[in-house]
């Protein structure tokens, strides 16, 4: 069975509406320096960075060109982006890309999913440095409120625009122009290739490095003297997706493209995994910067008081779903796992249909986001969905 909870702590790290038994279902780097020491930057891609960092980069009112309040309404926010995004994109792509060939990998795509530009958006609009937001939600549960039908794994960074070299220990911070906020991204993206262990257990290199993913959602924000960026690595496999849930059955259609031969098929260990977080909730700034006493602990093993400024988790796993056991071999469900009551794969088109029962689940967690993660084989290291549906009216 699949470890997501394992893959996504290294890591890191279609509003439908539908009825579910009587409830509505809304589908839906780092160095960790304090300001004041001699590191100019302070990222994290499981979230980190100093509160008066954060505090000093200000928000929204003093970046003329974010103006609007990028909070999440069902799945639409109104995104801003700084008028030399397409430029800052590419040169983001561009510096990816260049780390993945030094690796021998095949290059990413820029998404065309923009949860990370909102999520850049919201930290500096707001003034905060985390994976989580202000409203609550994980980088999953964004993604799939502004339609992202793959799965995602996300790094952020804070960094100050500097005409530095990446690599140079002291960086001197400088006025922000096109120039100085490339060079902010290319000493954020060097810091997660380079300097990533002692926070991280190199899990932003890791994801960055990640041979299963094929696109990214650049997020750049920035504002007289920081800049914000978010690389939401995609996962992006499925096309033509529909789920859609009623009377305690999920039925989950799309296509696997391209398909990958034994992708999807029981004998190679396919399966979806079943996580559940409670109902998200508004978090204050104040609790989404990293307070000083938080800086002194590695990112995948910080205590309660630091849980929105390290690694975040997909939630806790809750159900497996298998593809049918065959008659003979006289399989039954358990608490925890089930058998599809239909798996139909097309091997010449990679169109797939799945159906299977969900109502013990709410029966046992009622409302909250339940998030779906396609394992199309065993020895594939990431899933390649990680769809949330969220519940409320239980």
């Amino acid at each position: 069975m699949s470890s997501l909870t394992t893959k996504v702590l290294a890591a890191f790290v279609l509003v439908v509406v539908i009825a579910w038994a009587g409830g509505t279902y809304l589908q839906y780097g780092l160095d960790r320096t304090p300001a004041g020491t001699s590191s100019a930057s302070a990222e994290a891609s499981t979230s980190g960075s100093s509160s008066s960092v954060v505090t000093s980069a200000g928000g929204g009112p003093s970046a003329s060109w974010l103006p609007d309040n990028p909070a999440l309404v069902g799945n639409s926010s109104k995104i801003d982006t700084p008028p030399d995004y397409g430029a800052l994109a590419n040169f983001t792509l561009s510096v990816i890309n260049g780390d993945r060939a030094s690796a021998g990998l095949a290059p990413v795509a820029l998404s065309s999913v923009p949860s990370g530009q909102q999520h850049a958006d919201s930290m500096a609009y707001f003034g905060y440095f985390s994976h989580w937001d202000n409203q609550g939600y994980k980088p999953y549960m964004r993604y799939t409120l502004l339609g992202g039908t793959g799965s995602v794994s996300e790094n952020a960074a804070l960094n100050y625009c500097t005409t530095s070299p990446p690599d140079t220990k002291h960086p001197a911070a400088a006025p922000c122009s096109l120039q100085s906020v490339e060079n902010a991204i290319n000493g954020s993206e060097w810091m997660m290739m380079n300097n990533d262990s002692t926070c991280c257990n190199n899990g932003h290199r890791a994801n960055i490095l990640d041979p299963l993913h094929d696109r990214v959602s650049v997020g750049v924000a920035y504002n007289s003297t920081t800049v914000y960026l978010v690389e939401d690595f995609e996962n992006s496999y499925i096309g033509s997706e529909s789920l859609q849930v009623s009377s305690g059955v999920v039925t989950f259609q799309g296509a696997v493209l391209p398909y990958q031969k034994g992708w999807m098929e029981r004998p190679s260990g396919a399966e979806i995994s079943v996580f559940y977080d409670p109902t998200p909730s508004g978090i204050s700034v104040s609790d989404l910067n990293l307070l000083a006493s938080c800086v002194q602990y590695n990112e995948l093993s910080e205590p309660a008081s630091c849980q929105y400024q390290g690694a975040y988790n997909p939630g806790a796993q809750i159900f497996t779903i298998f593809p049918p056991c065959p008659p003979q071999d006289g399989c039954s469900g358990a608490a925890n796992y089930t058998y599809a009551q239909a798996w139909q794969l097309n091997f010449n088109t990679g169109q797939f249909d799945i159906v299977f029962p969900i109502a013990v689940l709410e029966a046992a967690h009622g409302n909250g986001v339940y998030t779906f993660y396609l394992w199309p084989s065993e020895s594939t290291p990431d899933p390649i969905t990680s769809v949330s549906v969220f519940v409320t009216g239980q």
